[in-house]
């Protein structure tokens, strides 16, 4: 089972609060890098993606203001002080500007990489609490198939999962392919 600490880190994320609301920028790029992780077995994401995929992701799930250009280098940049995060070459907080001027990635620290890969229903726990702390339930589903993550492991019990493993799921890159 995986170290609790590494993981706890995931589920207690600093966060900026404004007019009572908790903006939604970190959660969503630890889910990205989640079904990154549960997708390939490396939650590595170059820049080039995430600027794309957050700015659909805060379009959809995030505040109206969340939306504008930049917003994305936020939690690309910030995840690093949460002592969750890692990039490929050093650059300053929030500016777009050197993040564009030669490939980068970001990627879970190695100490949480690795306790991901010891237990791999650790992926579908930090999901669910993840979406749990951070969105209605109303739209955890949505929210789970935005980022490539399938629902119905995630927030079913995974005692009943086992048990379902054998229906058909649905397809969590369906969202991204429509």
């Amino acid at each position: 089972m995986a170290r609790a600490g590494a993981l706890e880190k995931l589920t207690s994320l600093r966060q900026y609060q404004g007019d009572g609301k908790r903006a939604p920028h970190k959660p969503l790029l630890v889910l990205l890098a989640l079904g990154q992780f549960a997708e390939t077995g490396s939650s590595s994401l170059p820049w080039s993606v995430v600027e794309n995929r957050m700015q659909q992701l805060l379009a959809e799930f995030g505040p109206a203001s969340s939306a504008r250009s930049g917003s994305a280098a936020y939690p690309f940049t910030r995840l690093r002080a949460d002592g969750v995060w890692h990039l490929s070459r050093d650059v300053p907080n929030d500016n777009v500007g050197p993040l564009t001027i030669a490939p980068i990635e970001g990627s879970f620290t190695t100490d949480i990489e690795e306790d991901l890969r010891q237990d791999p229903a650790a992926v579908a726990r930090v999901a669910r609490r993840v979406v749990e702390q951070q969105f209605p339930m109303t739209l955890a589903p949505d929210v789970l198939l935005a980022v490539g993550l399938d629902p119905e492991i995630v927030l079913t019990d995974s005692s009943v999962v086992r048990a379902e493993e054998s229906k058909r799921r649905r397809n969590p890159n369906w969202r991204r392919s429509i």
